[in-house]
This record gives structure tokens, C-alpha cells and sequence, in this order.
């Protein structure tokens, strides 16, 4: 049964390999925070109304030991204010493998769509249709958890005017958890979760984007968070 908003955390001991996985992604990490240390902030293309606000619904089928292999899918709507002036979704899902408790890889593919808010009828500015391989490696430390998330994404778009081109695109996400109250996140954790994800384009120029993100979480149940 798929889960529905929520991530599982699986405590296990860690094979002979998985600490050179974690050695290595730290030192990728820090490489690509090197390539982008120098790169000039991001300014927002709606300089009238920066702001808006994003809908996301995901629903979660996680492997196991047992059963290694899950999957997800996940619809996104977002606007320039709050659930108004709607200019883009995104419908995209994928197939997951557990090589190892920690370490879980996984090939996506989706559609995304940008229009115009002011003229919807018009119909979308561009649509993307994108694939991606992506590989996780998740650590623990007490009431710590990080997930390193590393993606290669391959994008078609195809634009209003009918022309079209193709782009690729690098993503690195360090995600912290931390549990405020529970020594493990299970049913009624209140728990604190970050992540800074860059976005790097291998044919330059090599910064694109960088997003921050910072959240308070409580655990309902196993199939529920806010």
C-alpha cells in the first residue's frame, strides 16, 4: 500500500561498503559547493509579486529488506500567490531499488508545464519532459538523520513557437532530519528538517539555481506528516 506523505527511516548497520559511500559523498559535496561559492545570487523573474506558493501531493511505496524494490509519483501545482494565478504543474513518478538499507537508487521520468497566468487559454509557454537517475545515501547519528541525494536529469522541451531543445542538468541535496522529542521518527515525532539543494549545468554557466528550505514536522502515523 503506497504511503502518502511520509518517508521511512530504516535503522540498520552499516556494510563493509557504506562508509566509503559516505566518505565519497561528502567530498562530492563539497566539490560541487566549490563550483558554486563564487556565483552571483538568483533574482527573482516576477519582480512585482517575488512571492507565491507551491502544492504538492506525493504518495510513497518504499522498499525493504524483503522486498527491495518501491516506487512513488508525486502531482505539483504552483502560483504566484496563494492558490491563485496558477502557471505550472509538474506530474512525475518513478522506480526505486534498495541496494543496501542506506543506499537506494532510482530512475524518474515526468511532465512540466509553464504557462502564462494572465493568458491560460493561450495554452503553456514550454512543456519539459524529463528523466532522471538518482542515487540516495541516508546516515544516522543519534536523532539525526541526513540524506544525500544526487541526481542527473535529461530534459526535452518544447516551446509555444514550436521550437525545441535539450538540456541536462546535476542536482545535489544534503536533507537533515532531527527529532526533537524521540530518540527514532515514529508515531508522534516533532522533528526539525532542511535541506540545500544546487543545481548545477554541465555545459555552463555552471550555477543555475540553489534552493533553501527549512521545516517543523509532526509524525500522525506511518502514513501521515505535516
Amino acid at each position: 500500500m503506497a504511503r502518502v506523505g511520509t518517508f521511512t527511516v530504516r535503522l540498520a548497520r552499516c556494510r563493509p561498503g557504506c562508509f566509503l559511500l559516505i566518505k565519497y559523498s561528502v567530498l562530492a559535496g563539497a566539490l560541487l559547493a566549490a563550483l558554486v561559492g563564487a556565483a552571483r545570487a538568483q533574482t527573482s523573474l516576477n519582480t512585482v509579486q517575488p512571492w507565491g506558493s507551491w502544492v504538492v501531493a506525493t504518495a510513497q511505496l518504499p522498499g525493504s529488506k524483503e522486498h527491495p524494490w518501491g516506487g512513488y509519483a508525486e502531482i505539483q501545482g504552483r502560483s504566484n500567490t496563494l492558490a491563485r494565478q496558477f502557471f505550472y504543474y509538474e506530474l512525475k513518478a518513478g522506480v526505486s531499488y534498495d541496494i543496501d538499507p542506506n543506499f537506494t537508487v532510482l530512475v524518474g521520468g515526468g511532465r512540466y508545464s509553464t504557462s502564462d497566468y494572465r493568458d491560460l487559454p493561450a495554452g503553456p509557454l514550454n512543456v519539459e519532459k524529463r528523466l532522471w537517475e538518482q542515487l540516495v545515501l541516508t546516515q544516522y547519528s543519534h536523532r539525526l538523520k541526513i540524506e544525500h541525494r544526487y541526481r542527473y536529469e535529461q530534459r526535452w522541451f518544447r516551446f509555444r513557437d514550436d521550437s525545441s531543445s535539450f538540456r541536462q542538468r546535476i542536482r545535489y541535496r544534503p536533507n537533515g532530519f532531527f527529532s526533537l522529542n524521540k530518540k527514532v521518527f515514529t508515531t508522534g515525532s516533532l522533528f526539525l528538517s532542511a535541506y540545500d539543494e544546487l543545481f548545477i549545468n554541465p555545459r555552463g554557466p555552471v550555477f543555475e539555481r540553489n534552493r533553501l528550505y527549512g521545516g517543523i514536522i509532526y509524525q500522525i502515523n506511518n502514513q501521515l506528516i505535516v
